[in-house]
């Protein structure tokens, strides 16, 4: 009953949430821009409390699936900490990431991890001091007693003394202090120990008011695959990291205050550039229009920026510390995510035969050096933008009229190929969301939107849409079925709103392309 319930909520909340941030994006307005933040954040909480009722409902009924996959536990923790970068930058907090071994080779529930320190890591970065606060996560391996303990501590606003051995509690607090800071219901730390308590762990918490707060989970560490203890399980074998780090979008919204992800403006593309300070004032003068840029000096921050918000536009500099240029390029290149965005390596003082000897042997889309003449190089590379941009249209013009598997075009392992595989996989399902279509692609709602926008110019939502109006005009051509079943066959909630919606893409009813093709 509850769990039917909960989708009764999240259905009209997940079409909420995405009607509100294409307002979003598309709202000149400063002050309505504000009006409609407001609005998406408080969507964005009750759908989270709707999802996390959700989860809680599945666990105690218990119908519960084990995820487990066999990979290197410490880069798996390591790559979710990482998560956090922009967060943690943005309020000048330090992450610190602390492990007794380089490599716990075995296999662990990988989703039900994910969330575990997702909230927790996303907590101590929200209650964390801000300018000058530090989150540390400690991974032990404690071999001898095949466990692992994970400890993640934060500098922050504490939890007085007699809340403690209550905060995994539901519904408890009288104290309107502790609610606002805890999330009012508990339920996230709720679920939290009852994900812990799903993989055989146990969970406790330390903290002192005003000093800090240390989470500590102990749990079982299995490396042979046939002395599981689960019931209903499956594995994924030598799984690779980017596989695993399933962008649930319960816990991005869950901790919204913290990561402040803008959406930009739509018509204004969003330039990442990682650059040392003393280039900011060219950068800044180049693109001081139309645009929305983001600046910064250091690589790590870069890629977490890069990664979050999948911009239009990605410019690094190539003697920056850690990572040159052209290797951080050729990181991102490799990144499915990101891999279609325009690359420019920066040469400051470089002249024009290096730029030529350093694009032969670079995988950078173009290369630029520091001149007077800032018109030229933003001319340049909105050029390349609006380029690239032309290629996906043409490209996805093509492959929506060929929409049978096509040599010529080889999506196939492709982005939009696997896009499209999952909404086959759902076609028939008028439920099938944005949420569920992020969670099979292993990335995050913004994620998809961003690269779905520059690739096909279509919202997430526009896109499945237009797919399986594609395919229905199809069907009505070849006369596979009635109207009524065609729109049931391929998701729609009724034969009026297919109707009406084909009539909005195509220009002509249904009923008009089967009586033509007579």
């Amino acid at each position: 009953m509850a769990v039917n319930l909960t989708h009764e909520f999240t259905t009209p909340m997940s079409i909420l949430v995405a009607t509100l941030e294409e307002l979003q994006r598309n709202e000149e307005d400063d002050k309505k821009r504000m009006q409609i933040d407001v609005a998406l954040r408080n969507a964005y909480k009750y759908r989270s409390l709707t999802n996390d009722v959700f989860s809680i409902s599945r666990v105690l009924s218990g119908t519960i699936l084990y995820r487990l996959a066999k990979t290197n536990l410490v880069d798996f923790v390591e790559n979710i900490m990482s998560i956090f970068h922009t967060a943690a930058y943005n309020k000048k907090i330090e992450l610190q990431f602390i492990s007794s071994t380089s490599e716990i080779e075995c296999y662990f529930d990988y989703q039900k991890l994910y969330r575990i320190l997702y909230r927790l890591i996303a907590n101590g970065i929200r209650f964390s001091k801000p300018d000058g606060g530090t989150v540390k996560i400690s991974l032990y391996y404690l071999k001898e007693n095949h466990k692992i303990r994970l400890e993640i501590w934060d500098n922050g606003i504490g939890i007085v003394p007699e809340k403690v051995p209550h905060v995994f509690n539901l519904n408890y607090d009288e104290d309107p202090i502790h609610l606002a800071y805890y999330q009012s219901t508990g339920i996230g730390l709720y679920l939290t120990k009852l994900f812990v308590n799903l993989m055989g762990g146990k969970i406790g918490v330390q903290s002192e008011k005003f000093e800090y707060t240390r989470f500590m989970i102990d749990l079982p560490v299995h490396t042979n695959p046939n002395m599981l203890p689960y019931e209903h399980i499956e594995i994924m074998e030598n799984a690779s990291i980017d596989q695993l780090l399933v962008m649930e979008e319960v816990l991005q919204v869950d901790t919204d205050e913290i990561l402040q992800i803008k959406l930009p403006k739509e018509g204004f593309p969003l330039i990442i550039i990682a650059a040392r300070n003393q280039h900011s004032g060219f950068w800044k003068e180049v693109f001081k229009d139309n645009c929305e840029l983001v600046l910064v000096s250091d690589v790590d921050t870069a890629l977490g920026h890069i990664l979050d918000f999948v911009p239009d536009l990605i410019v690094v500099e190539q003697d920056l510390e850690e990572m040159t240029g052209s290797e951080t390029i050729q990181y991102l290149k490799k990144n499915t995510v990101v891999n279609h965005i325009p690359m420019v390596l920066f040469l400051p003082n470089g002249t024009y035969e290096e730029s030529i000897a350093v694009m032969s042997q670079s995988v950078a889309d173009e290369v630029v050096t520091e001149t007077k003449d800032a018109k030229t190089t933003k001319n340049r590379l909105f050029n390349l933008i609006e380029n690239r941009k032309r290629v996906f249209e043409a490209a996805w013009q093509q492959a929506m009229s060929e929409l049978k598997q096509t040599k010529s075009l080889s999506l196939e392992d492709s982005f939009l190929s696997k896009i499209n595989s999952i909404i086959d996989k759902h076609i028939a399902d008028e439920d099938f969301s944005v949420d569920q279509l992020s969670d099979e692609m292993f990335m995050s709602r913004t994620q998809i939107h961003r690269k779905l926008k520059a690739i096909t110019n279509q919202s997430t939502t526009q896109y499945i849409k237009r797919y399986k109006l594609k395919k229905a005009l199809k069907d009505l051509e070849a006369h596979t079925g009635t109207i009524s079943e065609i729109a049931y066959k391929f998701g729609f909630s009724s034969p009026a709103y297919f109707s009406r919606v084909f009539q909005e893409v195509y220009g002509k009813k249904p009923s008009e392309v089967v009586r033509n093709d007579r």
